[in-house]
């Protein structure tokens, strides 16, 4: 039943869905190619008024484009969840299509539906107009345009997980991860943290050159610096705490913002030790069911979810933290 979902979905997000989607982008300008100026505008300023062109071909081309990977990117998902669905032990070590191919699938809908989507845009923004300085979009139709390609992406990894909860299982007990043997009696609360080196020095470094570049006049580069240095100082340290309650995770020297795991979600926990290919937070519980947190190399702790979601933090004394976890997620299976 599982293999027979998983063929539907995979024939609908990576066949279908990307022939509507590059359908539209195409067809729609096609229809009013006649109705379109040679040059159409395709930059914006925040009050609607045209401060960019490209000739019409350039610039949908350019969209279509975006289809095209994006469509490229869906096929491929589609081939590798078929090839999974016929034969399930050839993804070893991967235990769940959701889990492991979930970015790709996000990837294609994101980038065939922005695709999509700019073309359109363009495509009515400057219908029957004498020439691209008079065309004209909705100060706020930049909103679409975002939410339009990241809520697809949500729906359709959504719609996977929840009509397919697993194709192979990892078959580990609770048993099989570390453990305190903490009685129902006893209480404890873990706290833990890791701190990066660099991160803290390089974004006091950006704030600084930022103050110089506001003072010379540079106000947009200078923001921008200001929101990636803060970016930089929040992803400085974690602090990890632990207990019956479940696991928070605290951000930066501010201690915010704040990502909290309640124990019922929580399946078992185990430690690893990482060497990261690259630092900062990384993918997404909502909707590519992973999430890490890398400010460091070393030991991490890896919590593996009910809702066969997995999330990761770089923290000291990883085994302890995973060993008290462990114990209060039996406790609370004894409880219920």
């Amino acid at each position: 039943m599982v293999a027979r979902r998983t063929r539907l979905l995979a024939y609908l997000l990576g066949g279908v869905a990307p022939l509507c989607l590059a359908g539209l982008a195409l067809g729609v300008p096609v229809m009013y190619w006649s109705n379109l100026p040679s040059r159409i505008a395709d930059h914006w300023n925040l009050s609607g008024r045209p401060n960019g062109s490209q000739p019409k071909i350039v610039a949908l081309g350019i969209a279509l484009a975006l289809v095209v990977v994006g469509a490229s990117a869906l096929i491929t998902w589609m081939t590798l969840m078929l090839k999974l669905s016929r034969n399930p032990s050839t993804a070893e070590p991967v235990r769940s299509p959701v889990r492991s191919m979930a970015g790709l699938l996000a990837t294609g809908l994101m980038l065939s539906g922005a695709g999509t989507a700019i073309s359109l845009s363009m495509t009515l923004s400057n219908l029957d107009v004498n020439s691209w300085q008079t065309a004209h979009q909705d100060p706020l139709g930049f909103i679409p345009l975002i939410a339009g390609p990241l809520a697809l992406a949500a729906v359709g990894v959504g719609l996977v997980r929840r009509n397919i909860t697993s194709v192979s299982s990892s078959g580990a007990a609770l048993s099989d991860f570390p453990r305190l043997g903490l009685t129902d009696s006893e209480e404890a609360l873990w706290l833990s943290g890791a701190r990066c080196t660099w991160a803290a020095p390089s974004s006091l470094v950006g704030l600084v050159g930022a103050g110089v570049l506001w003072l010379l006049g540079g106000h947009v580069l200078a923001v921008s610096i200001v929101a990636v240095s803060l970016g930089f100082l929040e992803l400085s340290s974690v602090r990890v705490a632990a207990s019956a309650v479940g696991v928070m995770v605290r951000y930066g020297p501010f201690a915010w913002p704040v990502t909290r795991i309640p124990l019922k979600r929580i399946a078992r926990a185990e430690p690893l030790d990482l060497a990261p290919l690259s630092w900062g937070y990384r993918g997404s519980l909502s909707m590519f069911g992973t999430a890490a947190v890398m400010v460091r190399r070393g030991p991490t702790l890896r919590l593996h979810l009910k809702d066969n979601k997995t999330f990761l933090v770089t923290v000291d004394d990883a085994v302890t933290g995973a060993a008290l976890i462990n114990d209060q997620v039996q406790r609370q299976s004894r409880i219920s």
